[in-house]
């Protein structure tokens, strides 16, 4: 038991103010004290709470009936509500509560002294909407609201996941509650779980910040359920006022709710399980549910899921990231780059056109690639892509070192039946078809390197020659002189 719960279930201190036997004990029969038509309906209740009761005058040193020191403790004025509020009036008129435990106090009566049990029975059974229970679905609000102290008090997921054992066997367990509000011996909100069985129902152990009269409350909540569930009602976690604590083995069989079981109160130790029922004892048995975190009823160790909140078997679990995964989830969460072999998040893995060996998987594992460069569609990471490959003119990608760029700045994969516009030159360089010519041999050479010749391309300063003036002259005049033969013939 962590230590916060251990201090809030303390048993009920008998601290309160001391008086000598003779007097705390000691039993008058004053006559019935008429009571006034003046008071109000609110004093008239409290006289008839305190009728036949004595406390003891301080000032006097004697015992005289308790309403005779009301009056005199208090006299602008006093009274108690129909929902158990003590208080007087002061100078003004102004109403101010008394506590409870204070009242009883100056009434200077000892806890559970007959007279203070009268008064304490009295109230109750006198005060409206006193005690509340609940079961199913409404148990989280209670727990959250009626339970200082308890671990499994909290709104988070995991506990609420650890509480659904109690709201879906709503059969055989519920919670009896009480607050300060409507419960005149209350000083803050206070909640016991209890457990239905076939002959007797059990009442575990109270949660409450004041536990000043935590046995009367006990008695009080064990009479409203003998009331509502017609059975008798008996205290597990230790005695009461008026009950002695029940002292056999119980067991219950509850259904499966397939969480982690809470950190339970007194039947806290796992009999038995399996996927649909769950047996919960009081016996001794190895494994028991003390633990804030829960405990799975099989034993064995459970984690949840980061992603879709399931619990994991250890064993079954993936981690990535110093987070764990169930396997449906992980397959979502993490992915696998087929380049290197190797894990990471799945929104860092892309689809892409590769130009090169197989994988660098092979080349690792042989110490040399073992296949041709080819294109490959790879789902691969980011930091793979920036560590490996180039990205190519039209969005594909090569490896690093299988890439060439042309004259244009284009980059393009080593690959001949890629290059769609580009070719080759003769000395070795890429250009785009547009900057290039080919000669009469086949050859690809820069369009700025080369000239045209009566429509083919040479290399600059490979061209034919142009034939010699002289002999066109000499075929000129030729021509000449023979045309003015035949003008003189």
């Amino acid at each position: 038991m962590c230590e916060s719960c251990e201090s809030e279930q303390c048993e009920p201190s008998e601290d309160l103010t001391s008086v000598p036997s003779d007097v705390s004990e000691k039993t008058i029969e004053p006559a019935p004290i008429p009571v006034p038509e003046e008071w109000s309906d609110n004093q008239k209740r409290l006289a008839r709470y305190l009728d036949g009761l004595t406390a003891f005058d301080t000032k006097e040193s004697k015992s005289i009936p308790a309403i005779e020191l009301v009056q005199a403790l208090y006299p602008n004025g006093w009274g108690v509500t129909d929902t158990g509020e003590i208080y007087q009036l002061g100078f003004t008129g102004k109403r101010t509560p008394i506590r409870f435990r204070a009242f009883c106090d100056n009434m200077k009566w000892a806890t559970y002294s007959s007279q203070y049990d009268t008064f304490c029975e009295r109230m109750f059974s006198g005060s409206v909407g006193k005690i509340h229970t609940t079961s199913g679905d409404d148990i989280h609000e209670i727990f959250m609201t009626y339970r200082p102290g308890s671990c499994m008090g909290g709104d988070g997921d995991d506990v609420q996941s650890f509480r659904e054992l109690y709201a879906i066997n709503d059969d055989c367990i519920g919670i009896i509650y009480a607050g300060p509000k409507s419960n005149p011996l209350i000083e803050s909100a206070c909640s016991c779980l209890y457990w239905i069985g076939a002959k007797r129902v059990y009442l575990d152990r109270l949660y409450s910040s004041g536990s000043y009269h935590a046995k009367m409350q006990y008695d009080l909540f064990a009479d409203h359920l003998e009331k509502q569930h017609g059975k008798k009602c008996v205290p597990i976690y230790c005695k009461s006022h008026k009950r002695e604590q029940w002292s056999k083995d119980i067991t219950f069989k509850l259904t499966n709710h397939g969480n982690p079981l809470p950190y339970m109160d007194t039947i806290q130790n796992v009999k038995d399980c399996n996927s649909r029922h769950i047996w919960m004892t009081t016996a001794s048995t190895g494994l028991r549910c003390t633990d804030t975190s829960g405990t799975w009823p099989d034993g064995r160790g459970r984690c949840k899921c980061e992603s879709c909140g399931c619990a994991i078997d250890e064993d079954d679990a993936y981690n990535w990231n110093d987070s764990t995964y169930c396997e449906e989830c992980y397959s979502d969460v993490v992915g696998h780059c087929e380049y290197t072999e190797q894990d990471c998040d799945a929104d860092d893995i892309q689809s892409i056109e590769l130009y090169g060996h197989q994988s660098r998987y092979h080349s690792r594992r042989t110490g040399f690639y073992v296949t041709s460069p080819a294109w490959h569609t790879l789902s691969v990471s980011s930091d793979t892509i920036s560590s490996y490959f180039t990205e190519l003119h039209d969005g594909t990608y090569a490896v690093n070192g299988l890439t060439i760029e042309d004259n244009r700045g284009r980059t393009f994969a080593s690959d001949p039946d890629s290059w769609d516009d580009a070719v080759l030159t003769e000395d070795g360089e890429l250009y785009h078809t547009d900057d290039v010519v080919q000669l009469s041999d086949g050859r690809y050479y820069p369009q700025d390197e080369c000239v045209e010749v009566d429509g083919e391309w040479y290399i600059s300063g490979e061209e034919p020659e142009p034939e010699n003036d002289d002999d066109s002259a000499e075929n000129v005049s030729e021509n000449e002189d023979n045309t003015t033969e035949k003008e003189l013939v």
